[in-house]
């Protein structure tokens, strides 16, 4: 049985939408797997139906929150929050995943020093499906490590290669973010990284990619630095977010024929929405260390935190860590 650990505080509207997300997870599925919450019991019981805690579930005490605003280190010294209990029950190899919508400072910090980076992982990575023109791309660092030298970059490539066996593709390109697709382009470290690349990927590597592509390209992995890949993820949610509102605006502001044209429009208006809603995919994996670990969105609602579920047990069920060690392992790329 898969046992996930859920940092049960973590997240804007925590406790009532994770408890919400393992309601929803368990009346959806029928795979045999457990729950270990870590929080403030008080606070937690009563979220669920008539106050019954499931068979599957159980409730680890934890006193403390580890606030939003806290300075990611911090969480080392804070044995008592529900964030270092849930990741410290992974580390004991009580739980087999964490899920969390709390800190994202705290969590990477909690994942790299309590549950451990895979050995030979210089830095871990946070990895994030983003909708393309054809497809969801993957876009590889979206937050954790704000500065990488060449050698984290490529060791990127290595994660991504094992995440994309994962998910069971064969043929697959990746892309290495730039400011242009000249090789004469960039830092030293992005262009000492694409003769690397080039040459341990072959026809697996694209190149250079820009912004634009992140959208429109053929790549199917985008690496970059946390720095550029989280204002790239949040650019596109807000870009995605003023399109929709500006939608709703223009139908509200129109005549007849424009709520006519509207309501027929509804199925691929409603489509487009799902597609932008980060909810759907539930949460973005912490990539290098030593267990699934999965970091959901800060303001996660319930049918997030189940998605979110879904996603950690898929990556103890396909062996992402063991795939991830393997690459490092064999020095392939």
């Amino acid at each position: 049985m898969v046992t996930i650990a859920l940092d049960c505080m973590g997240g804007d509207y925590a406790p009532k939408s994770v408890v919400d997300g393992i309601m929803k997870y368990l009346e959806s599925e029928n795979e045999e797997v457990s729950f270990l919450l870590t929080g403030q019991e008080e606070k937690i019981k009563p979220c669920f139906p008539h106050g019954e805690v499931p068979e599957r579930v159980r409730i680890i005490p934890s006193p403390e929150v580890f606030a939003m605003d806290e300075k990611p280190s911090m969480i080392l010294k804070r044995p008592e929050t529900s964030l270092h209990k849930a990741a410290a029950l992974v580390r004991d190899k009580e739980a087999d995943a964490l899920v969390s919508a709390g800190n994202t400072g705290g969590l990477l910090a909690a994942a790299t020093f309590l549950i451990g980076r895979i050995k030979g992982v210089k830095r871990p990575a946070l990895i994030t499906p983003i909708p393309n023109l054809h497809r969801d791309v993957l876009l590889l660092d979206s937050g954790a490590t704000v500065e990488c030298s060449k050698e984290v970059l490529i060791g990127f490539s290595k994660m991504s290669i094992a995440f994309l066996q994962v998910l069971g593709a064969v043929d697959y390109k990746i892309g290495l973010l730039n400011v242009g697709t000249e090789e004469d382009k960039g830092t030293q470290d992005l262009k000492q990284a694409n003769v690397i690349l080039k040459e341990q990927l072959g026809k697996n590597y694209q190149g250079f990619v820009e912004g634009r592509d992140i959208s429109l390209g053929p790549a199917d992995v985008i690496i970059t630095d946390g720095f550029s890949g989280n204002i790239a993820l949040k650019t596109i949610e807000g870009t995605a977010k003023l399109i929709m509102e500006t939608l709703k605006s223009e139908i509200k502001k129109g005549g007849l024929r424009t709520k006519l044209g509207a309501l027929l429009l509804k199925p691929a208006l409603k489509a487009l929405k799902h597609r932008f809603d980060p909810h759907r995919v539930g949460g973005a994996f912490i990539l290098g260390v030593n267990a699934p670990v999965v970091k959901a969105h800060g303001n996660s609602d319930g049918y997030a935190i189940s998605n979110a579920i879904r996603v950690a047990i898929d990556g103890v069920k396909k062996q992402l860590v063991k795939k991830i060690a393997l690459q490092y392992a064999q020095g392939e790329a």
